[in-house]
């Protein structure tokens, strides 16, 4: 998996540590937060 990742082994499987447990779910909600953070900051400096 790391070869179609384009990433060491030793690289995937510290990600895959850090990020592992947890869901798709939250994973997804992580995802909107910080799209939602990145809009927000964007119309603060404008």
């Amino acid at each position: 998996m790391g070869r179609r990742l384009t990433c060491s082994s030793a690289t995937f499987h510290k990600r895959r540590a850090n990020c592992g447990g947890t869901d798709a779910l939250p994973m997804t909600r992580l995802k909107e937060l910080k799209h939602k953070k990145h809009r927000l900051k964007k119309i603060y400096a404008e």
